[in-house]
């Protein structure tokens, strides 16, 4: 238990360890892996069959290869499918996958930069890298349509929250009305 306690590591609830492993060894407990985050942007579109709505937890759609390969004889770029991930706190949970034949692959332009983890996303001081922030400016001036659309973005998300208030505001006068006996 020492040496687990010279990494860092702190017993849980019921003086169990969680112990983190990278390469089948055992790593501190602040480890955190490097990973890089692949950004692909297209010039074309794709063109993508969807195959969602027929798999579950028991036949996954990712499983569905001799489709797949339907889809690619036939031109398609790739498929559109029903995923799922497990999550500690969410446990299985359902979202929407893409997956590229080599042909969708050929029409993407593919960045990589550095994957950062924030341990606490919501109260860290940056929700973004230097590197990420760099990228999105470069791909922002080769691309003044992603200036239309962050624009038209920024417009609804302020509309959002002005109703968002006046609704609140309403509430608050409805309580008030409500204790003041009107």
């Amino acid at each position: 238990m020492d040496a687990l306690k010279k990494l860092g590591y702190e017993p849980g609830e019921h003086g169990t360890y969680e112990i983190k492993y990278h390469n089948d060894e055992i790593v501190p407990a602040d480890f955190k892996q490097e990973s890089t985050l692949h950004i692909f942007t297209g010039t074309e579109n794709l063109n993508l069959f969807d195959l969602r709505g027929s798999g579950d937890l028991m036949s996954p759609d990712y499983w569905k290869h001799d489709e797949f390969r339907v889809c690619e004889y036939a031109g398609y770029d790739g498929v559109i499918i029903d995923d799922f991930a497990q999550s500690k706190s969410e446990g299985n949970y359902g979202h929407t996958s893409m997956g590229l034949f080599e042909s969708g692959y050929h029409k993407l332009t593919e960045y990589r930069i550095p994957a950062r983890n924030f341990d606490d996303f919501e109260n860290s001081k940056s929700k973004t890298t230097e590197e990420f922030t760099g990228l999105y400016n470069e791909l922002t001036d080769k691309s003044p349509e992603l200036d239309e659309i962050n624009s038209l973005r920024e417009s609804r998300e302020e509309r959002n929250n002005d109703r968002f208030e006046r609704e609140n505001d309403a509430d608050k006068d409805e309580i008030e009305d409500e204790e003041i006996g009107r």
